[in-house]
């Protein structure tokens, strides 16, 4: 199964996901019932971040459209990353009782980003001060996303973990993972939004447009 959600801020975010076994949509833990020990599945979440390429072939007036701006502002340039998130679990378990099932559950999390471009008005040429100061204003985006990969990487499996992976869960039939991975998905789109948001805000009132036009006019 896949499924997609785009954000836009200054960057552009494709997440989506896959899943595995059947399903209750609610399993809660017991420790009365589910007493004999069940093996830890193995659980990890890795991220892969791709090389910058830099675009330096559309317009001001492309780019702008390119970024979706709705205030009537340009974007002189901009940063755009296209996020992934895929997701599969793995389980161990018993059944103490026909129908009852004890179960625990392993993550297995595989995050990149498919694309990271940054792209430069083509009305100002390299090795200007214009497109120099542009390009130093978008690589700060680069590293930001660079850093929110180690930290989403941090959150999901800290997440999984608290609520799935610590836990011996009681499952009334078949285990379905859906539910499970729709959370894990949702969690990691919403705290993607969140830091992406976040530090793009940040970045925009340390490096502006305008000091950037103010520190080659001096």
């Amino acid at each position: 199964m896949h499924k997609s959600l785009i954000y836009i801020i200054l960057i552009i975010i494709l997440t989506g996901f896959q899943g595995g076994l059947k399903a209750q949509p609610s399993p809660t833990s017991s420790e009365s019932i589910c007493t004999d020990p069940i093996p830890n599945p193995a659980s990890k979440v890795i991220f892969t971040v791709p090389n910058f390429e830099i675009d330096n072939t559309l317009s001001i007036d492309e780019i702008t459209k390119l970024s979706n701006v709705t205030n009537g502002s340009k974007n002189n340039g901009i940063t755009k990353a296209s996020l992934k998130q895929l997701y599969g679990l793995s389980g161990a378990g018993n059944s103490p009782r026909p129908g009852i099932n004890c179960i625990k559950i392993g993550l297995d999390g595989k995050l990149s980003y498919t694309s990271l471009k940054i792209y430069i008005g083509k009305e100002f040429k390299p090795n200007t001060c214009e497109y120099e100061g542009i390009l130093r204003h978008e690589m700060m985006h680069v590293q930001s996303l660079t850093n929110i990969s180690e930290e989403l990487t941090k959150e999901v499996d800290s997440y999984f973990k608290s609520k799935y992976g610590d836990k011996v869960l009681l499952v009334k039939g078949n285990f379905q993972s859906q539910p499970v991975i729709d959370d894990i998905f949702n969690y990691g789109s919403k705290q993607f939004d969140t830091m992406v948001s976040t530090q793009t805000k940040k970045i925009d009132t340390t490096l502006p447009w305008s000091k950037i036009k103010l520190e080659c006019k001096n």
